[in-house]
């Protein structure tokens, strides 16, 4: 006499579970493993920035000490501002020199 095995339908039906839940885990390994790449960019990118801020800010007050005109209390505050304002402080950096006090006075009027 021969016995044959077979799979009930349960069985079965947690094999296929079992398998589509083992394909979904290598589709998102497989999306992580994609991300890395730009997270790694993403990481370059920003670090370059905080170090290029750092910088900027580092001769802030050496900068701002050359605009003829201003007193004390408005070189602090400038500085204060534009230090941690970051966009403020790249806008500084990148306009003429001629426009620097205008942007200073700006700044200090709006109190950002």
């Amino acid at each position: 006499m021969f016995l044959h095995t077979r799979k009930r339908p349960e069985a079965k039906i947690k094999t296929r579970h079992f398998e589509n839940m083992c394909s979904n885990i290598g589709s998102m390994a497989q999306s992580v493993a994609a991300m890395v790449p730009k997270l790694d960019g993403l990481i370059d990118v920003l670090s370059t920035a905080d170090k290029d801020v750092a910088g900027l800010q580092a001769t802030l007050y050496e900068e701002i000490m050359k605009i003829e005109g201003l007193d004390d209390d408005q070189l602090y505050d400038a500085t204060n501002i534009l230090a941690t304002n970051h966009d403020m402080l790249r806008v500084f950096y990148n306009i003429p020199d001629q426009l620097k006090k205008g942007y200073i006075l700006k700044v200090l009027s709006r109190g950002a």
